[in-house]
């Protein structure tokens, strides 16, 4: 149920971008920060309906949730152009890079990390595709993508180390300059460090997008999917999760969530953009106990 443009900064002034981007050769380009540096703003964007202040208005909406694994600010990225339909993106990211008191909590090195690249391809003049991979550690059993189920322990359980290799693609269609098609799909295999075991997770989503809809610089969008699930288990009895409630014990999820959103982006003036938009959630939180939960939203997108 998130919001694309939700965050809790505690009433504090927050940098989001500090970081330095700067070309070492006509096809090759480099960046380095200490905020702003991760896999969501190094890979090229794949899905038109992405950008939290232009884009869907849901969180799970904007791109595959695997890119956003780690949650990482600041590392080195690059983006190599190999040639005109072929192009590289890596990263390297840190959560807490600022933080390098204790090693498990923060660090360049330390804390939670994420390690990733995404290889763009347009194979013909209509067509993209982003083909994702990222390693991620974490030492509290957490993805955190911040959309589905990004817990992969219960919360009475110790904190243990875990290792995540997650792979996905996106593909992007543009049937005519007023309707592109595409859709995403994601998964993740967590290893921990201390146990014999794993968790792995799945996603997947369609879309429709709708450029100059109604006049120039409006865009129309429509979104499906489902958001990350928990699909097997194999945790000792106590640590899984989500099933905590019955004593930890192993296996996938019983239910499934379905998303499916609607929102419509006017732009009024150069400076303004309106846009009202809703999500409904069915089986949240992957239960097919819990009433089906909807979103109504109006942004207001002010450009200076």
């Amino acid at each position: 149920g998130r919001l694309s443009c939700e965050s809790d900064t505690d009433n504090d002034v927050l940098i989001n971008d500090f970081s330095y981007r700067f070309a070492t050769s006509d096809n090759l380009g480099v960046v380095v920060g200490a905020a702003g540096v991760n896999p969501t703003s190094t890979f090229r964007g794949i899905n038109p309906l992405e950008g939290s202040g232009e884009g869907t208005i849901s969180s799970f909406g904007q791109r595959n949730p695997i890119i956003g694994i780690g949650s990482g600010t600041g590392g080195a990225g690059f983006d190599w152009q190999i040639n005109n339909r072929m192009s590289l993106q890596g990263v390297y990211s840190a959560q807490l890079p600022g933080f390098p008191g204790d090693n498990n909590v923060g660090g360049l090195f330390g804390g939670r990390q994420t390690l990733g690249g995404q290889l763009t391809l347009t194979p013909v003049d209509d067509i993209d595709v982003g083909l994702h991979y990222l390693y991620s550690r974490s030492s509290d059993g957490l993805l955190a993508t911040g959309v589905g189920d990004a817990q992969l322990t219960s919360p009475f359980a110790p904190d243990t180390g875990f290792n995540t290799q997650a792979v996905g693609a996106t593909v992007a269609y543009r049937i005519n300059p007023n309707l592109q098609i595409g859709g995403w799909g994601g998964w993740t295999f967590s290893d921990p460090e201390d146990i014999q075991s794993s968790v792995t997770t799945n996603n997947l989503a369609v879309y429709a997008a709708f450029p100059e809809l109604g006049s120039r610089g409006n865009l129309g969008g429509i979104d499906v999917g489902q958001p990350p699930k928990i699909t097997s288990r194999s945790l000792h009895d106590g640590f899984n999760f989500p099933n905590f409630s019955d004593n930890g014990t192993p296996g996938g999820r019983d239910g499934t969530s379905l998303h499916v959103e609607m929102f419509y982006r006017a732009q009024l003036s150069q400076n303004l953009d309106m846009t009202p938009g809703f999500f409904v959630v069915f089986n949240p939180d992957h239960n097919q106990s819990n009433d089906p939960l909807i979103v109504g939203a109006l942004r207001a997108t002010f450009r200076f």
